[in-house]
């Protein structure tokens, strides 16, 4: 799941230098431990919801350096679009911190590189959290996206546990999900069927 999100990120904000992109597999020919986003039985895995979330539009991209990463916003249509980016630091013990603020209005599709913000040293070190990006629209939050600054399998996550709440709706169930920390890749397993509108999701 990461790396296929790493990949189509960097390709789509690499739009139009890069014109698209193929990738292996969607899905098992037989069961198997492999590379598709659909397995055998045609359950979604992880990385089903990743690559779908990469593809949508708009999509927030943020690219690290060692002490500085840059936020780009990618689109497909070609209608002017106007918004506020909030970018965040949040540590792995759950304390949140703004970074940065910018109003934007951007015209047609493409891929813009919207600001850029300095990480501090002593308050923002790679093992202690990640770096958040939120696309909101007046009160209303768009999209968002994060950036880990190490590999994730480094990242000293620890405990998350989670509080999971359920409502009837005349439609299904609407879930709703808490946790103190930050809490990476949270997989519900709710069936074969369960037609959930979003899984392997961070908290």
């Amino acid at each position: 799941a990461e790396g296929l999100k790493f990949a189509f990120e960097h390709y789509r904000h690499s739009m139009y230098d890069c014109g698209g992109a193929l990738f292996w597999q969607y899905n098992d020919s037989w069961g198997t431990i492999g590379w598709s986003i659909i397995d055998y039985y045609l359950r979604k895995k992880p990385s089903y919801y990743a690559v779908r979330r990469a593809l949508a539009s708009p999509l927030l991209v943020i690219k690290a350096e060692p002490r500085q990463v840059h936020v780009w916003l990618v689109r497909d249509e070609e209608t002017s679009m106007e918004g506020k980016i909030i970018v965040r630091w949040i540590s792995f013990s759950g304390r949140d911190e703004i970074l940065a603020k910018k109003a934007f209005r951007i015209r047609g599709s493409g891929s813009n590189n919207l600001l850029s913000v300095s990480l501090e040293s002593d308050k923002h070190s790679a093992h202690a959290g990640l770096v958040v990006a939120e696309l909101w629209n007046g009160n209303d939050l768009v999209t968002w996206n994060r950036q880990f600054l190490q590999f994730p399998g480094q990242l000293p996550l620890g405990e998350a546990p989670i509080l999971l709440k359920g409502q009837k709706r005349s439609d299904g169930w609407e879930l709703q999900l808490e946790c103190q920390r930050y809490a990476w890749l949270v997989w519900i397993d709710a069936g074969d069927d369960a037609g959930l509108s979003d899984n392997g999701f961070d908290i």
